[in-house]
């Protein structure tokens, strides 16, 4: 069970040191936890005292998982066993919205093939206008210019709404993420948002 927890908490050191490295402002363990707003001691201690058994906090852990937008390897108590993004959004079925908010997409999906519809779940581009809980549409055959918002999927299945830089996409100072057609698919491009009330 020890050298399970163990492996567990050395894991954890290789992402936290491996957020470091590839993050565009943070480069020391003391940089980040001032960028995390943490003690020094939190993560210095934890990555560079073998003697040192304590683990980083949920709330402190949580915090790294947004500093570079991916989720932490699984330690005691947490379920990911890899590192995964989090996801931002959710693709929806068009048919199970309200009957107003269904005419209203299926007009706009009239005019471009394909058109998907997501709903947004990070307040990540508030600055390009898009918000929580908007219905997003997506369209997988526009052409996208660098500096604009777009869909991307990552592992398959989870879905990051980031900023175009090629071949990055990018966000505020969460990490960038490296488009390689592989691990990491460009979906498509925003090009519209509908509120809805919500309830």
């Amino acid at each position: 069970m020890s050298d399970t927890k163990d492996a567990d908490r050395e894991a954890l050191r290789e992402w936290i040191r491996g957020g470091i490295a590839m993050h565009p402002t943070v480069k020391s363990a003391t940089g980040l936890a001032e960028h995390i707003g943490v003690a020094t001691t939190t993560l210095t201690k934890f990555l560079n005292d073998p003697k040192y058994k304590h683990t980083p906090s949920t709330p402190t852990i949580a915090a790294l998982e947004k500093a570079f937008g991916s989720r932490a390897p699984r330690v005691s108590g947490f379920e990911e066993s890899a590192p995964q993004p989090l996801a931002e959004g959710a693709e929806v079925d068009v048919a199970k919205l309200p009957k107003a908010l269904q005419t209203a997409i299926k007009a706009l999906q009239a005019d471009r093939r394909g058109l998907e519809v997501w709903r947004l779940e990070t307040d990540l581009l508030d600055e390009w206008g898009y918000h929580r809980g908007d219905f997003v549409m997506i369209d997988p055959n526009a052409y996208v210019y660098a500096g604009e918002p777009v869909l991307a999927i990552s592992n398959a299945t989870t879905p990051m709404f980031r900023i175009l830089q090629k071949p990055w996409l990018v966000i505020g100072d969460l990490m960038p993420v490296a488009v390689d057609d592989r691990t990491v698919i460009l979906k498509g491009k925003l090009v519209g948002r509908m509120t809805w009330p919500v309830g």
